[in-house]
């Protein structure tokens, strides 16, 4: 059988869709919420059974249940290809642990880029924008001077990013934003300076434990991005998948 994909290939696992919801199916994650989980093609045998690294959730190895359809999106070199999918066992090589993967039907290639959400915690800085002028999505990609940005309406603000994906990001701010209200944001991943535009889908006002604690912030926000360079997109997803492998590596 012959598929797109290689080794080194990333793989986004996700709906548990044939499985009734209990605890503990995997260790550490309450299997009553939705999550995904990111692995890596190691290699490929001749029957097309794929061997991939045993996914990481909070710092853990999760063995997911097996012989359970999962949909499974592949990161290859042609593009995104999603298949339905099952784990048929786990073994364990030089200290490393790997399950098998076998592909049920043919996949299918995915144009809406629905990506896996990191848990981090990465310093921000916004403002907001004022309307949807054609000038609010110019020089996403460049790096403005310091305590700059274009087409703003109020100063800047620092946040704190506690989850991002290609698509999307959570953080949160000591500021008040409105449901709907278009920010630009800038923040730092390694070496890379990212300039995003983003709308804001939901707010939230949450329960500071010390008000004397400036570390603790009041509101919650979650953010779709409505304006990103394809390289600033792709260096996000870079991101996340180095920073899974740095905890794989911490496990083994």
């Amino acid at each position: 059988m012959q598929h797109k994909m290689k080794t080194g290939d990333k793989i986004l696992i996700s709906d548990i869709s044939t499985q009734p919801k209990k605890r503990g199916l995997a260790e550490g994650v309450d299997n009553d919420e939705k999550v995904e989980y990111i692995s890596q093609v190691d290699a490929i045998s001749e029957d097309g059974v794929i061997h991939a690294f045993v996914p990481i959730h909070k710092g853990h190895l999760v063995r997911l249940p097996v012989n359970v359809r999962y949909r499974m999106v592949f990161y290859t070199q042609a593009g995104m290809m999603q298949y339905s999918a099952k784990i048929t066992e786990y073994f364990k090589d030089l200290d490393v642990y790997f399950m098998k993967v076998v592909l049920i039907g043919k996949g299918e290639s995915v144009q809406s880029r629905q990506f896996f959400r990191f848990e981090c915690t990465l310093p921000i800085l916004y403002t907001a924008l004022d309307g949807k002028s054609e000038q609010d999505e110019l020089g996403l990609g460049e790096e403005l001077p310091e305590g700059q940005m274009r087409s703003v309406t109020s100063a800047l603000h620092n946040g704190l990013v506690r989850d991002i994906s290609g698509g999307g990001m959570c953080f949160q701010s000591n500021d008040l934003i409105k449901v709907d209200q278009r920010i630009r944001c800038r923040m730092q991943l390694g070496r890379d300076t990212l300039h995003i535009v983003g709308t804001v889908l939901k707010s939230i006002e949450r329960e500071r434990k010390n008000d004397k604690k400036k570390s603790e912030y009041t509101y919650e926000y979650y953010v779709r991005y409505s304006g990103i360079t394809a390289g600033d997109q792709e260096r996000i997803i870079r991101y996340i998948f180095a920073q899974q492998r740095e905890l794989l590596k911490a496990i083994r």
